[in-house]
């Protein structure tokens, strides 16, 4: 059997208002090889947060 290689998870949130600022806050800390690369919402503020949280190069969309 061939020796498995790890994987990073890539994910994007949909709703980025005060509960997808503590998804986040979760993953960015998490201790696990999660990646944030999209992020939706169409409230301006929220989506400006949630960006600068998730860190350079995520995606952002205003309407899902």
């Amino acid at each position: 059997m061939a020796a498995q290689t790890a994987r990073k998870i890539r994910i994007g949130i949909v709703g980025t208002g005060h509960r997808g600022w503590a998804h986040i806050n979760v993953i960015r800390t998490g201790g696990i090889e999660i990646e944030i690369v999209a992020l939706a919402d169409p409230t301006p503020e929220f989506l400006d947060k949630a960006a600068s949280l998730s860190g350079a190069g995520v995606k952002t969309f205003s309407d899902y």
